[in-house]
């Protein structure tokens, strides 16, 4: 991100910030049929920077507007110990493993086709009802997400009701967009493989599943086929991504292979100021190491 388009963050989040004080708790919030569907590309996009922008103020109130979604039950606070409380244990773990297999496949499908190896499956009744991949790279648009495209074949065929007797199941954390998207959608369960440890809504980072809000929690269960949607992660970085902005080439790229155990230390950082000086001093390592 430039420094225009970080300044630009800030602005949105400070003044999503001063809204959030002067918005009124007791009124009742209006009612919301999620469409990022219908928004037009340009549109799509704005409310990806701007969910983006808003994310960067964890340290703020947790009552925020965000273009025309309701996003009351964002709490924009890190919780410590999220990480055990998404990795606990799976009941009938064979019987969820079983789409989670499918997840994967069709992540591997993603890889194939250079996109961020991130597949997804809703079941409804022991029945796939909806697949999904990631689409950014081919579409150009960000919020095209394996959990939207899912969504989009679901609404082409179904009410919006049957989701309140469908699970998830994805082969990554679910960002804080698709979160907030799922929790207004009434999804019942999520499974996921690996952490998104950078922009995680459903413990990773924030726990959009379970804040305080309007719209019913989900319960959310983690490390179904773990080390799996680790290396197809790495399989992906580990290339050139001709759709990504100007990177600085990395040479001599190695696949790793070892997977650190869920418990492991993770380095947390804590508002925006954090995360530029994080960024800055990774980049001053991979320079080094070059």
């Amino acid at each position: 991100m430039s420094r225009k388009d970080k300044a630009k963050a800030r602005k949105y989040a400070k003044k999503a910030a001063e809204e959030a004080t002067t918005t009124s708790t007791a009124a009742s919030p209006p009612a919301y049929t999620f469409s990022c569907f219908d928004l037009s590309d340009e549109n799509a996009q704005k409310y990806l920077s701007e969910t983006f922008a808003a994310s960067l103020a964890w340290e703020q109130p947790a009552i925020t507007a965000i273009g025309s979604v309701n996003t009351t039950h964002l709490n924009f606070s890190r919780l410590e110990g999220s990480h055990e409380m998404v990795f606990g244990p799976v009941p009938d773990r064979e019987y969820h493993e079983g789409f989670m297999r499918k997840a994967i496949e069709m992540a591997e499908m993603a890889l194939r086709s250079d996109e961020t190896p991130v597949g997804c499956v809703f079941v409804h009744n022991g029945e796939i009802i909806g697949r999904g991949i990631n689409g950014t790279n081919a579409t150009l648009n960000g919020t095209r997400h394996a959990e939207f495209v899912a969504l989009a074949e679901i609404m082409s065929t179904h009410p919006q009701s049957i989701l309140k007797e469908t699970d998830l199941y994805v082969t990554v954390e679910p960002c804080i967009m698709c979160a907030s998207a799922l929790r207004q959608y009434g999804v019942r369960t999520v499974y996921f493989g690996c952490l998104n440890d950078r922009f995680g809504g459903t413990g990773g980072v924030m726990t959009v599943n379970q804040d305080p809000g309007v719209d019913p929690p989900f319960n959310v269960y983690g490390g179904l086929f773990r080390e799996e949607a680790i290396m197809l992660l790495r399989r992906f970085y580990v290339q050139e991504n001709e759709k990504a902005p100007e990177p600085k080439p990395k040479k001599n790229r190695e696949l790793k292979t070892a997977i650190l155990p869920v418990n492991a230390p993770v380095t947390r950082v804590q508002g925006a100021s954090a995360i530029a000086r994080a960024l800055a001093a990774a980049k001053v390592e991979a320079a080094a190491e070059t």
